[in-house]
């Protein structure tokens, strides 16, 4: 649904050198007045304030990272507006964390200025469009993505790359490239002894958490009556461990672990090697199936990455933590607030 959060406290007007499909996106924000001007600037209820304005056609977790870089190297840093085409969820959350105003061509809104507060989201009706010929950090590009944010501080070469994210040499310098594009790594040193090392290691995760996308992905709920003494993870743990089930716990359970924060648990997720039918891993693990009350779901990938750079902690495996981030985001039930505890507290960025 559309939904409005608040009324405006007092008239808004945007005067910019938008250009005319600009000028329709803002025009279409209720209750928000516009004019085309030399100088950009803010009107609220008659006092001006100084405006800078960035249109773009598509505005992803990059792009709405390097708005919010260029504007804190200005000292002055006035309000900001950026005017798209599209935006990206990721982006948009980006945006406004940083005080950043946005109105796009899909309705979507964030305007918060002294005196004024829009907030407008709109419907997602179909996934974002892909760049064709643009190399997106999904799949094993994704796995190099992970492998650079496992070591931020590293200086990387396109071999070295190659061989931690067990990727080929031109794949990892096609995402190095990418990434030196879009101003997320910085290289240093000439063709043949090239190193890169990471810029903005926050708009890395988030680029890859908005592009990443796992193939043949399998849900599978179950109920799992747990030893005498152990939880549900303990007990699927052992099981698993017992079974030569590679797996990795992750989402909400695994995030609330490693930062506590929600205190009450959706049923632990683990990710499981897709070489196992639901049935065999049911019949390893003495567990039964549960389309309600389930305690415990296991998933599976066709190609097993998602249980890349897996390790183990007190005893029981994890996903890695930024695998964990991803997953704990998806899920419906206050995952986004753990999530995002997880990265002030463990991650860091």
């Amino acid at each position: 649904m559309t939904e409005k959060t608040d009324e405006m406290a007092h008239p808004l007007t945007i005067e910019a050198p938008l250009d005319p499909q600009a000028m329709r996106i803002v025009r279409a924000v209720p209750a928000v007045a516009v004019a085309h001007a030399p100088v950009p600037r803010l009107r609220v209820d008659g006092k001006a304030l100084n405006l800078t304005v960035e249109q773009k056609r598509r505005v992803g977790a990059a792009e709405a990272w390097n708005v919010v870089r260029t504007l804190e190297q200005d000292a002055k840093r006035p309000a900001a507006l950026v005017v798209a085409d599209r935006t990206t969820a990721v982006a948009r959350r980006i945006l406004a964390d940083h005080g950043v105003g946005y109105v796009d061509g899909h309705g979507n809104a964030h305007l918060v200025y002294p005196g004024v507060y829009v907030h407008i989201e709109t419907p997602r009706k179909q996934a974002e469009p892909r760049v064709v010929g643009e190399l997106r950090l999904a799949g094993k590009a994704g796995i190099a993505a992970q492998a650079l944010l496992l070591e931020p501080q590293r200086e990387w070469r396109v071999t070295d790359l190659a061989e931690r994210a067990a990727v080929s040499v031109g794949l990892a310098h096609a995402v190095l490239d990418r990434l030196e594009r879009l101003k997320i790594v910085e290289a240093q040193g000439g063709q043949r002894a090239r190193a890169r090392t990471i810029a903005d290691p926050a708009a890395l995760l988030d680029l890859w958490t908005e592009e990443n996308r796992d193939r043949g992905v399998r849900r599978l709920g179950a109920y799992l009556l747990p030893r005498r003494g152990a939880d549900v993870v303990q007990g699927a743990e052992h099981a698993l461990r017992a079974r030569d089930v590679d797996h990795a716990l992750t989402g909400v359970v695994a995030a609330a672990l490693l930062a506590p924060f929600v205190t009450t648990l959706p049923a632990a997720t683990f990710w499981v090697d897709a070489g196992f039918p639901g049935d065999e891993l049911l019949n390893r693990l003495g567990a039964e199936s549960a389309d309600r009350g389930a305690n415990l779901v296991l998933m599976q990938a066709d190609d097993n990455l998602p249980l890349a750079f897996a390790d183990e902690r007190d005893g029981t495996r994890f996903a890695n933590v930024f695998r964990i981030y991803l997953d704990a985001l998806a899920d419906p039930k206050r995952g986004r607030e753990q999530a995002e505890h997880l990265r002030r507290e463990v991650i860091g960025w």
